[in-house]
């Protein structure tokens, strides 16, 4: 199994930084933070990835249950330039947070994506799981049960107990995009989130697993990553 590389450490990455990690074996998906998107020639950056024979997914910037400030109408056009972005790359998944704390935040926010996502047929719009209300195991099956929406799993970004179960249990896998994970599996780290990345390799063997490294700058992470191959051993 290859383990590719989330797009958190390629936030501050150059062009030859890029060209470096690609054509190598780039892994199983490719994920571009926006914060790179817009920070690189957006030119320079398709040609990169036309040598990359993979998934793309845009890890867009969202804030559905607040929209930043913005009333509906105008976050809409913000939303559209993301999209823009994501077609010239050729990329096929969104990734976006709700950013919802509370129940009636997490239902506004979902419609609010459900109708934006009708009018981009396209487009599919994948949610991370980042430490709102979609965390809770009753957000997580209300979210899976009433809309089509895939995931992208962080368990570091999961507090509640019962709904890593539930995910680990492994029956939701055509409902989970890709995992995100903060260890390497050659690393012999023996945390609790390591163990849990773990068991969900063993329960999701045919998904992707990105890693997502916080705590370590962006040319080392890459240099750890190719040093190691991408590979889960």
């Amino acid at each position: 199994m290859t383990t590719g590389l989330a797009g958190w450490p390629l936030r501050s990455a150059s062009l030859d930084d890029l060209a470096w990690l690609w054509p190598a074996d780039s892994g199983p998906i490719v994920e571009l933070p926006k914060d790179l998107v817009d920070r690189l020639s957006i030119k320079r950056l398709r040609g990169l990835l036309e040598r990359v024979d993979v998934p793309v997914s845009l890890a867009g910037t969202t804030d559905l249950a607040r929209l930043g400030g913005m009333d509906w109408e105008l976050y809409q056009r913000y939303l559209d330039i993301q999209i823009a972005q994501l077609h010239f790359l050729g990329a096929t998944l969104f990734r976006g947070f709700l950013q919802a704390e509370t129940q009636e935040e997490f239902r506004r926010a979902l419609d609010r994506l459900k109708a934006y996502a009708a009018t981009h047929a396209d487009v599919e719009f994948v949610l991370e799981t980042h430490n709102g209300w979609e965390t809770t195991l009753s957000g997580l099956t209300e979210l899976l049960a009433d809309t089509p929406f895939r995931l992208v799993v962080d368990f570091a970004n999961i507090e509640h107990a019962d709904a890593k179960e539930f995910i680990l249990e492994g029956g939701i896998g055509g409902r989970i995009a890709y995992f995100h994970t903060r260890r390497l599996p050659e690393s012999g780290d023996r945390s609790a989130i390591s163990v849990t990345e773990r068991r969900a390799r063993a329960a999701y063997p045919e998904h992707a697993f990105l890693w997502e490294p916080k705590s370590i700058g962006t040319r080392r992470a890459l240099e750890v990553w190719r040093s190691r191959g991408g590979r889960s051993g």
